[in-house]
């Protein structure tokens, strides 16, 4: 299972801070999901009005 917390900033539609990421049921580390973050910051970008 995979959960992330991301907190937007209502002014500006932007992420206020680095996600944060909890992970159940599988082996991971520090970096494992760095790689996603650029892609969350588009997605919210995308749809934040």
């Amino acid at each position: 299972m995979l959960t992330v917390v991301a907190i937007v900033d209502a002014d500006t539609g932007a992420l206020a801070e680095v996600p944060d990421f909890l992970a159940r049921g599988f082996v991971h580390d520090d970096t494992t999901f760095e790689p996603v973050i650029p892609v969350i910051e588009t997605e919210v970008a995308t749809h934040s009005t």
